[in-house]
């Protein structure tokens, strides 16, 4: 088994080679290692804009689950689901990759809806904030 070190809250550290040994030790904390290298180059209106353009980026994702959830019926969600893993394995990839074409997307979209139409299109006017 692998062995841990662990700080407590005094600043002294401890080995511990088992679980056990971790719920025996004093008050363990969990310190965040230095920032060095290029992790200083991360400011924070980087991080901001990177974080925006990731939220509008998955804005689809969003929508898909907005309609599981909102638009499906709590007893009717699976029919979702397998109608989603009924598509093509690499298309599935791509989903969890967050990497879908615009093809993709249609794929996922097209077809006879497991969610009522209605409450599928009231779905795509939500608009949540970043």
């Amino acid at each position: 088994m692998a062995a841990f070190r662990l700080l407590t809250t005094n600043g002294s550290s401890t080995n511990c080679s088992t679980p056990e040994d971790k719920t025996r030790s004093a008050s363990p904390t969990i310190t965040p290692a230095p920032i060095t290298g290029e992790a200083r180059q991360l400011t924070s209106p980087l991080i901001r804009e990177r974080s925006i353009r990731l939220w509008h980026d998955r804005a689809f994702f969003r929508l898909l689950n907005r309609m599981l959830f909102r638009a499906a019926r709590p007893g009717e969600r699976y029919r979702v689901l397998e109608r989603f893993y009924g598509l093509p394995e690499a298309l599935i990839a791509r989903f969890y990759a967050a990497r879908l074409t615009g093809l993709d997307k249609l794929r996922i979209l097209s077809g006879k809806p497991p969610v009522p139409v209605g409450a599928a299109l009231r779905c795509i006017g939500d608009k949540a904030q970043p």
